[in-house]
């Protein structure tokens, strides 16, 4: 091989190893900003999550603090959200009482449903043992809300006299064995009897199953009596049922909060 092929030789060498040098150099740095890149969509992600995540709380911090749930504040509850079983009475081939084309088990459900948009509102979590017209026995009523380990139970009935058609009002049971029951009766028909168009007959003690079986707090609520005329019409108007939707949720807060 002659000196001046040995010398291109050499060039040629050179210059692959050049080559080969830029090739990798070229592969590290496109490498690094790929590495760049995902680290930087992976820190906006998590920005944008942990953004996300504290607007939630400063809702929830100023729905607390505005009312939206600041009744339960103070209620024991580290968030600020006790679980609320509500049962409306009767339903299915189960009408409850009856007066004038109206059945009982109507009338418990829609104050119920209404009853949960007021506490959902109030940051309290709801269940509803039934919410349509589907008939469930009373065992599996309080087995639900065991189950769900629900730190309230309220049931939803309205009340029938079949002697004496002047007796009005709302009644709230509590199970006689049971002082925060007798507590959260009471506090419910207080904020009832402060509400004008609300009769209150009376706070009683009376060994219900739905009482008897759960493990919680629970009261039944009658919410009047069908037997009455007057109170039957009330019972029938919409911007009552509201009213007692109101009147329960308020004294079911005034009890958390106390």
């Amino acid at each position: 091989m002659t000196e001046r092929r040995r010398r291109l030789s050499r060039r040629e060498r050179r210059r692959r190893r050049i080559r080969r040098k830029i090739q990798t150099w070229a592969t590290r740095v496109s490498l690094f900003v790929v590495a760049v890149l995902l680290l930087s969509l992976l820190l906006r992600g998590a920005k944008l999550v942990r953004a996300a995540f504290q607007d939630g709380e400063e809702a929830t911090s100023e729905a607390l603090a505005t009312g939206n749930g600041g009744d339960y504040v103070d209620a024991g509850y580290l968030d600020g959200a006790p679980l609320i079983v509500l049962d409306a009475g009767h339903g299915g081939s189960d009408p409850g009482t009856s007066a004038d084309g109206t059945d009982e088990k109507d009338l418990n459900l829609k104050v119920t449903e209404l009853l949960e948009e007021e506490l959902t509102k109030a940051g309290a979590r709801v269940y509803l043992t039934r919410s349509d017209d589907t008939e469930v026995e009373l065992s599996e009523r309080a087995a639900y809300a065991n189950e769900l380990e629900a730190d309230l139970f309220v049931s939803i009935h309205c009340n029938y006299l079949e002697n004496d058609a002047s007796i009005q009002g709302m009644e709230c049971y509590s199970l006689a064995s049971s002082e925060e029951g007798a507590l959260l009766a009471q506090s419910i028909a207080d904020a009832a009897e402060a509400r004008e168009r609300i009769t209150v007959h009376d706070t009683r003690t009376e060994n219900y199953k739905v009482l008897r079986e759960t493990k919680m707090t629970a009261v039944l609520v009658e919410l009047g009596y069908m037997s009455n005329a007057a109170e039957l019409e009330l019972l029938r108007d919409e911007s009552y049922q509201s009213l007692l939707a109101e009147a329960i949720a308020g004294g079911i807060a005034t009890y958390l909060a106390d």
